[in-house]
């Protein structure tokens, strides 16, 4: 029997979170289901982008901007002929549909599905707004039985509470990526199935080191022999999330941190994770203020080619230590044991790193963007640097993060 699964909430491959996010799921359901067992398809707002970079590990890839849905009174009235629509549609010639909004065709699949997968990581959160929230939960209105898999789920407002528990009833299970969120949904939703994982993200798989190595001295012209690296993932929209513009210079206090890495002999590797198109949200812009604000440029390095999510991690796996305002940037250098500092706007990243580090030790090395200065980076970085790799740790996160796909496989063998 081949299951139908859908991947719903994806803004992106652009975002290298939410491509190692995607790219885990994808390996995981192949893995655990069974490549053969599975049909996969890939609801993106960033569908053109994303179909070259799954290419044939989805069936298929659709348009579906998640703030583009219709309300949920609105798509129950426009489901029907919606869906007879697509299907006529893909017997026929299929007009051109408007970018970025729900295409008919996603509409066909995920109502084809025989279970909706929502990743995102924290898009069912109250970080980014009411309105974000509720339209990445349109998926609930379909009737079918949606797996929010490895989340960040809360904290909401209670109108979004009330919400939640209302149509809990089409989530068939809820896997959290940290305690914090487990504890929030038992106490807010209990009739929700929960259960705690780990990020599927740790499961994603790196290059070697001789790839990595051959990315920084061939591809980008930077010898390492005999250097110690230190990687530091720079974040474009961090402050704005946190609501802390104009009081945080985030990029002269993390320029005035590497120049003391610099000092004390270190070279930093400037890692722009997300490269969005807009400027506001493309870290590459981010990492090159901050190389032109150091004293010695020459020293570091901005990666400022087109990495995949696997690449970014096999050249975190050559750092010292990983210094990430990016959560799947701490992700790439927690699941190989690499010592990590967090710069953080919301309680995912310390949550996450308390449930990895231990609560003594995570409240050092996990800093509030809004709080954040070279000092307490520095203080942080003096702790990581004198840290041992976690190997073991890692590869007990890895086995967590497996069970959001055995909880999947037996709800679908129960179908």
């Amino acid at each position: 029997m081949v299951h139908n699964v859908a991947i719903a909430s994806m803004t992106g491959a652009r975002n290298r979170g939410c491509e190692a996010l995607v790219r885990s799921i994808i390996d995981g359901i192949h893995t655990v289901i069974g490549r053969d067992a599975a049909k996969i398809s890939l609801h993106s707002a960033d569908a053109k982008y994303d179909r070259k970079i799954f290419g044939d590990d989805v069936a298929a890839t659709y348009d579906a901007h998640p703030l583009s849905w219709p309300s949920p009174l609105r798509l129950k009235a426009l489901q029907g002929p919606q869906i007879r629509m697509a299907r006529l549609a893909e017997k026929t010639l299929l007009p051109s549909e408007k970018p970025g909004a729900i295409s008919r065709r996603s509409l066909t699949a995920l109502s084809d599905a025989d279970i909706i997968v929502a990743t995102g990581g924290d898009v069912f959160t109250g970080d980014y707004g009411p309105s974000n929230f509720r339209s990445h939960c349109h998926i609930l209105h379909l009737g079918k039985p949606v797996f929010f898999m490895a989340q960040t789920m809360g904290p909401f407002a209670p109108a979004e509470e009330a919400y939640l528990r209302k149509h809990a009833g089409a989530i068939a299970m809820c896997t959290v990526r940290e305690s914090d969120s487990l504890e929030y949904l038992q106490k807010i939703a209990p009739e929700i199935p929960v259960h705690q994982a780990a990020d599927v993200a740790f499961l994603l798989p790196s290059i070697d080191a001789d790839a990595a190595r051959r990315i920084l001295e061939v591809e980008h012209h930077f010898p390492i022999e005999g250097k110690k690296l230190v990687g530091v993932s720079v974040s474009a929209g961090i402050v704005g999330y946190r609501g802390a513009e104009g009081k945080v210079d985030y990029i002269g206090e993390t320029a005035k941190f590497v120049n003391e890495l610099n000092a004390n002999g270190y070279a930093a590797i400037l890692i722009p994770h997300v490269q969005n198109i807009a400027i506001e949200a493309n870290d590459l812009f981010a990492c090159t203020e901050v190389l032109r604000q150091l004293e010695h440029p020459e020293r570091n390095l901005v990666l400022s080619l087109p990495l995949s999510a696997s690449e970014f991690k096999g050249i975190v796996a050559l750092c010292d230590v990983l210094v990430g305002a990016r959560t799947h940037a701490t992700i790439a250098a927690l699941s190989q044991g690499v010592p990590a500092v967090a710069i953080g706007y919301s309680r995912k990243s310390f949550a996450i790193f308390r449930d990895y580090y231990g609560e003594d030790i995570s409240k050092d090395l996990a800093i509030d963007v809004v709080d954040m200065t070279a000092d307490k980076i520095g203080a942080a970085f003096a702790i990581a640097q004198d840290m041992p790799r976690t190997t073991d740790r890692a590869a007990e996160m890895k086995q967590r993060a497996l069970t959001s796909f055995e909880r999947l496989k037996t709800i679908l063998e129960a179908a």
